[in-house]
């Protein structure tokens, strides 16, 4: 029995040595394993970067001085203009310009075009002069008599791109005067001269306030449903990998998340949230023209690029000031409908090196089909209601308050509120069949104003929560 235990414990020493040798030593020949994993549903292929960001406005002289003819997203001709500008921007000769060269050239000034957010330049037309990264903030067209001049102004200097065919400048022609005929014009209003019509204990904050100089009519278009392309389930095989790990809860009437445990898709009545909260706290390593590829890329995967969508703002957003490296960008886009943003239906996003973290899209579109006809009131009576609906709210709390007459005197002459926007907008709000209401939108001291374009009765007042109620 004892020589059995012992040849038996020899046999499992030498099997153990033998394998041992093969795990260390030995390169079988093995068949190797293929993982298959479904890619995700992609609503749309991005777009490239330059091609996300296009002119807040484009900028025309008006019949007198100070009076601008505007065309802004959303109106008639607005597309077609910028297609064909930056493709004479894409063929056009660039030349350097020299430190001490006399800028503008002798032609005239025919046309600004206003970027915000900056068009990235970093890998476009790389003969441009200067260091990388570059952003394009403005870029004023000239004309002569046989000579286009674009004249490109970068961050730190300036670059012209010419174009001397005798078409092409009968093209520019054409399309200015075409572009002008679906503008607006609008005039540069002095500071003084819109505080006078505010009233008394009203300042306004120094700026440019272009406001619109001639009678405009605006239409109350219809909202409807998009159900067909951000539907439930493709969106949930856009965000989720494996869909197999999600739980489904229903935290209300016609709300739903959709989770694995790490990441959630939120449905609410008439939008959704995605948010990822291990990305947070990460960095940001890529550049200003990465991070506009980067928004461009997420809409077009998770929803796809609507009609009449324009990217509003990307910027960069320090994390913590006391976690050197972490950080992350915030990107905004806003629908606009004859040339004016849609107020408070605006796609979000936060992302990182990590990837997306947040992502707030609205479900709803805007029909091509317009409602009744409206005209609305003049810039004096904006400004004059403004003053009045401010003043009678700060007395009526003002009275509420447990002073005395003397020192209730002193705070209400003593008070001041300062005018930091005017503009024209469609106000949506959180009414889920409510049609868009075009209106004035005013901030004061950091408070949003919202009146009904024709009649000024107010449609929201409240703060202005992290610049939701985008500008112009």
């Amino acid at each position: 029995m004892e020589k059995l235990k012992t040849v038996i414990l020899l046999y499992l020493v030498i099997q153990s040595m033998v394998l041992t040798y093969i795990l260390w030593f030995d390169e079988g020949d093995y068949e190797k394993v293929a993982f298959t994993v479904e890619e995700p549903y992609i609503f749309q292929e991005a777009h490239d970067p330059e091609k996300a960001v296009s002119p807040a406005r484009f900028s025309m002289p008006g019949p007198e001085e100070n009076q601008y003819y505007f065309l802004k997203p959303g109106m008639e001709g607005y597309d077609s203009t910028w297609e064909s500008i930056y493709s004479w921007l894409e063929q056009g000769v660039i030349e350097e310009v020299e430190e001490g060269t006399d800028i503008p050239p002798d032609g005239d000034l025919e046309m600004v075009l206003w970027f915000e957010p900056p068009f990235p330049v970093e890998n476009w037309r790389e003969s441009l002069p200067g260091k990388e990264p570059k952003k394009m903030k403005k870029v004023e067209l000239y004309v002569e008599e046989d000579e286009v001049l674009f004249l490109v102004n970068l961050e730190d200097r300036q670059s012209v791109i010419k174009e001397s065919r005798s078409e092409l400048v009968q093209e520019i022609k054409e399309e200015l005067a075409e572009a002008k005929e679906h503008s607006l014009l609008y005039s540069l209003w002095e500071e003084e001269e819109m505080g006078a019509y505010l009233g008394e204990r009203f300042t306004v904050a120094p700026g440019e306030y272009y406001l619109p100089a001639e009678e405009i009519e605006l239409t109350r278009p219809v909202l409807e449903w998009d159900r067909e392309d951000l539907s439930s389930e493709k969106l949930i095989n856009a965000f989720f990998l494996d869909t197999d790990m999600l739980r489904q809860i229903e935290v209300g009437e016609g709300e739903v998340i959709y989770t694995d445990g790490k990441e959630y898709l939120h449905f609410k009545a008439n939008e959704f949230e995605y948010s990822a909260p291990p990305a947070k706290g990460g960095g940001v390593s890529f550049s200003y023209r990465q991070a506009v590829g980067k928004a461009t890329e997420y809409l077009c995967h998770y929803g796809g690029w609507p009609e009449n969508l324009y990217l509003k703002a990307v910027s960069f957003q320090q994390e913590s000031p006391f976690i050197e490296g972490t950080g992350y960008y915030q990107a905004r886009w806003n629908y606009y409908h004859q040339g004016f943003p849609l107020a408070g239906k605006e796609i979000q996003m936060e992302y990182n090196d990590r990837g997306l973290v947040d992502y707030h899209r609205p479900l709803q579109v805007l029909q091509k089909e317009d409602g009744a006809v409206i005209k609305i009131a003049p810039v004096e009576e904006v400004l004059a209601q403004t003053g009045n609906i401010l003043r009678e709210a700060g007395e009526s709390d003002e009275q509420g308050e447990n002073q005395d007459n003397e020192s209730r005197e002193d705070n209400v002459e003593g008070e001041e509120k300062t005018l930091e926007k005017l503009y024209l907008a469609y106000y949506v709000g959180d009414h889920e069949y409510r049609a868009p209401e075009p209106a004035w939108v005013v901030r004061v001291d950091g408070e949003i104003l919202v009146l009904q374009a024709d009649s000024l009765n107010i449609l929201h007042r409240g703060e202005d929560k992290d610049e939701f109620f985008p500008g112009s």
